[in-house]
């Protein structure tokens, strides 16, 4: 993995939280939040659409709706 592989990866994650988080201020389900948070901008791996909506998104709120 070269450091702009590992750049990707800390971008994604950095934005996934800064998304699920103005979510949940918002007062937002896990469902809408689901739908809100799409970030094609990282969509470019095969398991994107499987991991972000099924996987991330949800382990975020989850970890974001507790504070």
């Amino acid at each position: 993995m070269t450091r702009e592989d590992m750049k990707w990866h800390i971008d994604y994650l950095a934005s996934v939280q800064k998304n699920v988080q103005a979510a949940v201020d918002k007062g937002l389900t896990l469902e809408q939040t689901v739908q809100q948070t799409t970030m094609p901008e990282f969509g470019g791996y095969a398991l994107f659409g499987w991991v972000h909506p099924g996987l991330n998104v949800p382990a975020a709120y989850r970890d974001l709706s507790k504070k």
